[in-house]
Formats: structure tokens, sequence, C-alpha cells
């Protein structure tokens, strides 16, 4: 019995679950010959069943096949037949095709690296295995960054990063996830207008972040603009949080 493994793919179909894929498993046919005395002229082909193969009817492509009509396993029949006397020298389900499923894993595709905590990394990881995989991670340049049978890596950069998943048959299946930079706001100066009618307070800010602002409670709550009117006398409290959950800037 000869088995020709091959991952499950979605080259073809669009679907990588269904356990059908491509086969090409022409060279089988030189093992079968090297089974059987050279001096012979020997065909090989290879049918779906026994019936076709006693008919010579529906002969399969070996070096393109697609196993639609059994997915995940199919047994094929294999035909030998000597081309000098016209007979039947073999004939059985010698070919076993198995479809060895993809690794299943997830990965978040965006998360957030803050600037203010470095050099503490972000750590990332793939999630919900489903299997015993190997793991590759590898940066925007396709450079290799780190090979382990954890999935974890420590990021210190922002962009963008792939983790190939690999199985024990070298089924592989790649994921991206997208590191943004953030940071704490870091305030240049406060401006404000008072002994009037309406006092203000203006905040100035920047950094890498998406900022909002509360005053007086650290709750919130927080709007968009950087900008207080009515505020009353005395002393306040002003709060600059970072969406993105790098922190609130006081």
């Amino acid at each position: 019995m000869i088995r020709i493994n091959e991952c499950d793919n979605s080259l073809a179909d669009g679907d990588d679950h269904n356990g059908i894929t491509t086969f090409d498993f022409s060279s089988a046919t030189q093992d079968i010959l090297n089974l059987f005395p050279a001096d012979q002229k020997l065909l090989v082909t290879y049918y779906e069943n026994m019936e076709d193969a006693l008919s010579l009817q529906g002969q399969i492509n070996s070096s393109s096949y697609r196993n639609e009509s059994s997915p995940f396993s199919q047994q094929l029949v294999v035909r030998i037949d000597n081309e000098n006397n016209n007979a039947c020298v073999g004939l059985g389900y010698h070919i076993t095709l198995i479809v060895n499923p993809l690794p299943e894993f997830d990965l978040e595709i965006h998360q957030i690296l803050c600037l203010n905590q470095l050099p503490e990394p972000l750590i990332i990881s793939a999630e919900n295995a489903q299997d015993n995989y190997t793991y590759e991670w590898r940066d925007a340049n396709g450079d290799l960054l780190t090979t382990n049978e954890t999935s974890i890596l420590n990021i210190i950069k922002e962009g963008d990063y792939f983790v190939t998943a690999i199985t024990d048959e070298n089924c592989e299946r790649t994921k991206k996830i997208s590191i943004e930079a953030s940071d704490i706001a870091h305030i240049e100066r406060v401006d404000i207008e008072d002994v009037s009618e309406n006092n203000t307070i203006t905040i100035h800010v920047n950094g890498e972040g998406d900022y909002e602002f509360s005053l007086d409670d650290i709750y919130g709550p927080y709007q968009e603009e950087n900008y207080f009117d009515g505020v009353f006398g005395g002393t306040h409290i002003v709060y600059i949080k970072d969406k993105n959950g790098c922190g609130v800037q006081t």
C-alpha cells in the first residue's frame, strides 16, 4: 500500500477545511514498476473503483487528481497491464490518498504597543490552538524572528508580524497581526483664561496616542475637545486619557 499525503488548501475551491485538495502521485508509478522484473513492458493506470479498472473506463490523471468524491481519505485502484501480451498482472486498492488538516488557531489582528511601558515588551501569541504545533514568527520583511514550540513573541517595535503554525505533517497556516504604537499624553502647556464671565481651560498635548479629556473626574465623562469652558473658580485637575489604553496623564 502506497500512502500519499497532502495538506488541505483553498487554491482551487476557496475552502481549506473540506478535506479536498489536488494530488500529484505520478511518482508512485515508478515505485510500482520497481516491484516487477525490469524486462517486462508494463503499463500502470489508476481508477477510482474496481468497476472502472476492470472496464478500463475513467482512468485517473495521476499528476493532477482531486479527491472530490472522497474527502480526507480515498483509496484508488492500481491496474498493471503487460503490454507484450495484453495481460493484467496486477489489480487492487494499492494507493491511499490522505488530506491532512491545516493548523487551527486564533490570532488578534491588531494590538497596541504602549511606548511609555517600554522596555517592557508587548507579549503576543497565537491562541486556542487545536493541536501541538511548531511556530515561526517573521517580521514584515520576511526575516525569521523565532522558531518555537510555543507561540509567544515579545514585541518592542510597531509594524506587521506574521506567525506560521506547522503541524507534524508539515501543513502550514500563516496569520498576520498589526502592532500599532501609542503613548501616554505629554502636556506641552495649559492655557487658562479666568477672572472673566466665562473661565476656560485649554490643554495642549503631543504624543503618538489618541487622546480624550476629562475635568476633575478620572472616570469621566471624557470628551474629544481639549477645551473646557464655563469652569468655576478654584483648583481643577485635567485628565488626558489615551484611547488605546496606554494610561492617563494629569
